[in-house]
C-alpha cells in the first residue's frame, strides 16, 4: 500500500493487490479507487448499499414486479447519493474519461432521446429507470468501494444468496410446493420445474449460474484456507443442484462455458493448473448426464431444443427479424416490443402476448435499433479491454478469484441471453453489471491526469446531480402512482367503485401520465354503466369511463386493452359507429388476438348481423378461441336458423 500527498491531503491507492502511487482523480470517472485517509468518504456506505440492492434483486421475485422495482430504484437512489458525495469529496485534480465512460453515457444519452421522444412517456420511463439505475450501479462498483476486501466481499455476497437460492429450490422441490415465496402461487406451467423465489425457472438458473461462477472460482484460485475452500465446494454443489432441478436447458448451456472460462484461466499463467478445474467440469457433466437418465422431464425438455416444442422461441425469433426492417436504424422505441410484435407474430404463439423475444440481443435491436445495438456493442468491447488490462496487473490469488469468477459469471449471462432475456430481468441484470465493474478496479488509469480540467470534473458533477435528481424525483412519482393503483387492483371486485375510482385519482395525480389506473377507473364505470336501467344515468357514467379510457389511451397509445374497453361502453351506449371503429383500431395492432375478435363478434350479435358476428367467432375459434367463443357461435347459428324458419 503506497501513500502519496495530493492537494495537501493523504491520498492511499490501490490496484491489483500491489502498492502503487495513486493518480488525484476519483469519483464517476476518476480511474483508479482513491480513498481519503482522514475523514469519512462513503465508501461504507457504498459497500452497503449494493450488498441491499444485490440482495433485494433475487429476493423479491427478481425485481420484476413494480413494487420490487420501486424498491430497487429507492436504494439506487440512495447509492446515487453515496457516489456523489464521494465524487464531490474525492481530492481535486484531473478527469480521465475511457472507452467505457463514453459508451456508457452514449446509451444513456440515446436511451433519455428516447424518452423524450415517446408517444408514451410511461412505457420509456419504466425502462429508462431502470438503465439509470444500471448506470448508477456500475459505477458504484467500479470506482467507489472503499478497497480489494470489499470487493471480494460484494463477490462472495452473491455466491452466498445463490447458494441459498439453490438450497430453497432443492427445498422446494422435495416438497412439491405450489408457492413461489410468501404464499405466492407458482406458474402451473413451469410443473416441478425448481425456481427458487423467482416467477421462472430459466431467470432462477441465469442468477444461480453467476453466483456457481464466483464460489467455484475462490474455490479455486484463492489463497483462502482449505476449511473455507472445502464450504465453497459445497456450497458450488448447491447451486448446482438448483441449476440441474431448474431444468433451463439455455442455463445448462450457459453454466458450461462459465466452467469452461475457468478452466482456460486455470490453464494460462497460474499456479492452479488445468486438472481441478477439468475435474469440476467433468463432474457437472457427469451430474447432468445423471439427471437427464433419472428424470424423464429433463429428458423431454433436452428432446424438445430440436423439436415442436420450441416453436415458439424460434418464431419470436423469425418475428423479431421481420420488425426489425420497420425500424432499422433508431428502433420502435424503449419497451415497446410487446407493443409492436402483435402486427407480426406467427401462429405458434397463438394469441399470448410476449413481452420480450427470449433473446436480449435481438430486443435490444428491435427496441433501440442499430445505432443502440453498437453503443451497447462498444461497451462490451470496452468491458473486455479493460478485463483483459486488469487480469495483466493481477499478481495475487485472491484477486484472480474475483477476476475468473467475475469473468465466468458475465460470459454464462450473456450467453444464456442468446436464448432468454435475463438481462430483461432487473435482479439478475443488477447483479452482471456488478460483477462485471469489480475486476475493473484493477485496471488502473495509466498515467497520472494532468492539471487543467477542473471544469470538467465539475461539469460531469453537475450533469450527475441533475440526472439523480431526476431519477430520484421520478422514482417517487412512479413508485407511489403505482402503489395506489396495486391497491385498487388487487382488492378489485372486494371495494365498492368510488373507493376504486379514488385510488385511482390518487395515482393520477401523483403520475398523471399513469395508464393503468384510469384504465381500471374505467372499468368500474363500464360494468356500472351496463347494470343501470336508466338511460340517462347510463349515459352519464359511461361519459366518464370513456373519459378515463381517453385518458388511458393518451398515456399509453401502444396499448389495445384501452381502445377495445372503450369500444364495449359505446357499445352499452348504443353508439355502434364509433364502437366499430374503435375496434378495427384494435385489431389492426393485434389481428392473431381472438379476444378482440370475440369481442367485436358480440357487437355484430348485439346489432343484428349475424352473419358478420358468424365470421368473427369462426375466426376466434381459428386463433384459438375458448369454450365461450364456441358457445357464442352456437348461439349465433341457432338464431340464423330460427330466422330461416
Amino acid at each position: 500500500m503506497a501513500e502519496a500527498w495530493a492537494g495537501g491531503e493523504r491520498v492511499i491507492a490501490h490496484v491489483g493487490g500491489k502498492g502503487v502511487l495513486g493518480g488525484r482523480s476519483g469519483g464517476l470517472c476518476g480511474g483508479v479507487d482513491v480513498a481519503r485517509a482522514r475523514g469519512v468518504n462513503g465508501g461504507e456506505a457504498v459497500f452497503l448499499l449494493l450488498l441491499a440492492l444485490l440482495a433485494a434483486g433475487p429476493l423479491l421475485f427478481g425485481a420484476t414486479r413494480p413494487w420490487s422495482q420501486a424498491v430497487m430504484q429507492g436504494a439506487g437512489v440512495l447509492l446515487g447519493v453515496a457516489v456523489l458525495v464521494r465524487f464531490v469529496r474525492a481530492p481535486r485534480g484531473g478527469l480521465r474519461i475511457g472507452g467505457l465512460d463514453v459508451a456508457i453515457w452514449l446509451f444513456v444519452g440515446y436511451a433519455a432521446a428516447h424518452y423524450a421522444l415517446a408517444p408514451s412517456e410511461v412505457v420509456a420511463r419504466r425502462e429508462i429507470l431502470l438503465i439509470v439505475l444500471y448506470a448508477i450501479v456500475f459505477y458504484a462498483a467500479w470506482r467507489h468501494l472503499p478497497g480489494a476486501k470489499h470487493a471480494r466481499a460484494v463477490a462472495l455476497a452473491v455466491g452466498a444468496l445463490a447458494f441459498m437460492e439453490a438450497a430453497y429450490a432443492v427445498i422446494q422441490w422435495l416438497r412439491a410446493s405450489p408457492f413461489i415465496a410468501f404464499g405466492v402461487p407458482r406458474a402451473p406451467a413451469y410443473g416441478m420445474r425448481a425456481g427458487g423465489t423467482f416467477n421462472c425457472p430459466n431467470h432462477f438458473c441465469g442468477y444461480l449460474e453467476m453466483g456457481l461462477a464466483i464460489v467455484l472460482a475462490f474455490a479455486l484460485f484463492s489463497k483462502f484456507p482449505k476449511w473455507a475452500k472445502a464450504a465453497l465446494f459445497f456450497g458450488g454443489g448447491v447451486i448446482a443442484a438448483g441449476i440441474l432441478l431448474s431444468v433451463s436447458r439455455g442455463g445448462w448451456i450457459a453454466t458450461c462455458a462459465a466452467l469452461l472460462v475457468l478452466l482456460v484461466v486455470a490453464s494460462r499463467g497460474t499456479s492452479v493448473g488445468w486438472a481441478r478445474p477439468a475435474l469440476v467440469v467433468g463432474a457437472f457433466l457427469a451430474a447432468l448426464g445423471i439427471w437427464l437418465l433419472a428424470s424423464p422431464l429433463a429428458r423431454a425438455r433436452l428432446g424438445q431444443m430440436g423439436g415442436p416444442g420450441i416453436d415458439v422461441r424460434t418464431s419470436l425469433y423469425r418475428d423479431a427479424l421481420k420488425m426489425i426492417p420497420e425500424a432499422p436504424i433508431f428502433g420502435t422505441g424503449p419497451a415497446t416490443f410487446e407493443y409492436v410484435h402483435p402486427r407480426f407474430q406467427g401462429p405458434e404463439c397463438g394469441e399470448t402476448r410476449a413481452r420480450f423475444t427470449h433473446c436480449d440481443y435481438l430486443n435490444l435491436v428491435c427496441d433501440y435499433g442499430l445505432v443502440g445495438a453498437a453503443i451497447v456493442g462498444g461497451f462490451l468491447c470496452s468491458l473486455a479491454l479493460g478485463l483483459a488490462r486488469a487480469r495483466r496487473r493481477i499478481e495475487r490469488r485472491n484477486d484472480l478469484a474475483l477476476w475468473a469468477g467475475s469473468v465466468a459469471a458475465a460470459v454464462a449471462i450473456l450467453v444464456h441471453s442468446v436464448v432468454d432475456f435475463n438481462m430483461h430481468i432487473p435482479g439478475n441484470a443488477v447483479t452482471f453489471f456488478v460483477l462485471a465493474a469489480l475486476p475493473l478496479r484493477f485496471a488502473g488509469n495509466g498515467e497520472p491526469p494532468g492539471e487543467g480540467h477542473a471544469v470538467a470534473r465539475w461539469t460531469v458533477i453537475i450533469v450527475f446531480a441533475l440526472l439523480l435528481g431526476w431519477f430520484c424525483v421520478t422514482a417517487v412519482r412512479n413508485g407511489v402512482g403505482n402503489a395506489y393503483w396495486l391497491v385498487a387492483h388487487q382488492q378489485e371486485g372486494q371495494i365498492q367503485h368510488d373507493e376504486a375510482i379514488a385510488l385511482a385519482d390518487r395515482a393520477l395525480r401523483w403520475d398523471p401520465r399513469q395508464d393503468s389506473a384510469a384504465e381500471l377507473a374505467g372499468d368500474y364505470l363500464r360494468v356500472l354503466a351496463a347494470k343501470s336501467g336508466d338511460v340517462t344515468e347510463r349515459a352519464r357514467i359511461g361519459a366518464r369511463a370513456l373519459s378515463y379510457y381517453l385518458v388511458a389511451r393518451r398515456n399509453n397509445p401502444w396499448e389495445v386493452t384501452a381502445t377495445v374497453k372503450q369500444a364495449m361502453t359505446c357499445d352499452t351506449l348504443r353508439r355502434y359507429p364509433e364502437a366499430f371503429m374503435l375496434y378495427q383500431q384494435a385489431l389492426k395492432a393485434e389481428p392473431r388476438n381472438w379476444r378482440i375478435h370475440g369481442w367485436l363478434a358480440r357487437h355484430f350479435w348485439v346489432r343484428g348481423m349475424l352473419d358478420r358476428a358468424k365470421q368473427m367467432y369462426e375466426r376466434a375459434l381459428e386463433l384459438g378461441g375458448d369454450s365461450e367463443m364456441r358457445r357464442g357461435l352456437e348461439a349465433v347459428v341457432k338464431l340464423q336458423e330460427a330466422r330461416r324458419k
